[in-house]
């Protein structure tokens, strides 16, 4: 995973560096991110009453760049600390282990490549915005807490939170939509409101994150209320609406 960092975060500094010296329509700011995660898997969807999947609510945080080259396209490339991951319970009814609570919690560095396309901000100093791209995860660390059970069903408890890092990939390779709006309040600041999918493109587990041989593909998904706050150089102008002429 070193290698990865080391890979990715030259070229981002590379590219941001050479955005704000060399070209106009360049745009940075802080981001936050309240989010829905889940880790969607066949088998745990059919696992039955010993696993009943629960809401999980998160947050992410980060900076984002973007480059616009035309009045309504641009890319953007962004940081986000995301914590992710998926909150699980037992059935009420599950006679071995009633209503117990237990999770896999994961922490990734999200890397967005997008290409974003907005309306016109000639008329209105608002618009839509629309992004799409791959989105690089880069796995922090990962801890869970687990029901085990024996094979004949006999005997259930709660295992403590232990370190599970090795159980997934390094690297997370998720597709990225986002649909949302840009509000501008003057030339060099405007505020992004964004709803994000993330969705992986591969299995998320290894080989030791496997209970058995045949376990299907596991994924991570995100749903996320992305709220960002941008300066930007070299903007147009803020559109000035003129009065209607009400007439004599």
């Amino acid at each position: 995973m070193k290698f990865v960092q080391k890979l990715f975060l030259p070229a981002i500094l590379l590219i941001v560096s050479g955005s704000v010296f060399a070209q106009k329509g360049f745009e940075f700011g802080p981001v936050f991110q309240g989010q829905s995660t889940w880790l969607l898997n066949q088998a745990d969807n059919d696992a039955g009453g010993e696993l009943d999947f629960k809401y999980t609510w998160n947050y992410g945080y980060g900076v984002s760049l973007g480059y616009g080259f035309h009045d309504r396209h641009g890319i953007r490339v962004g940081m986000l600390i995301s914590n992710q991951g998926q909150n699980y319970t037992t059935d009420e009814k599950f006679e071995r282990l009633p209503s117990t609570s237990y999770y896999t919690k994961s922490q990734y560095l999200q890397i967005p490549v997008l290409y974003r396309y907005n309306g016109r901000l000639d008329l209105n100093n608002s618009a839509f915005i629309v992004e799409a791209g791959p989105q690089f995860g880069l796995l922090q660390y990962a801890k869970a807490t687990e029901v085990l059970i024996d094979d004949n069903y006999d005997l259930a408890f709660l295992l403590p939170e232990y370190n599970c890092t090795k159980c997934y990939n390094s690297m997370d390779i998720q597709a990225h939509v986002g649909l949302g709006l840009l509000a501008r309040f003057s030339k060099s600041l405007h505020m992004n409101a964004m709803l994000n999918l993330n969705y992986s493109l591969q299995d998320i587990e290894t080989a030791a994150g496997k209970r058995t041989p045949d376990r299907p593909i596991t994924r991570n998904a995100v749903i996320g209320l992305n709220v960002g706050f941008y300066l930007l150089l070299g903007g147009p102008d803020m559109a000035i609406k003129l009065p209607k002429d009400r007439g004599i």
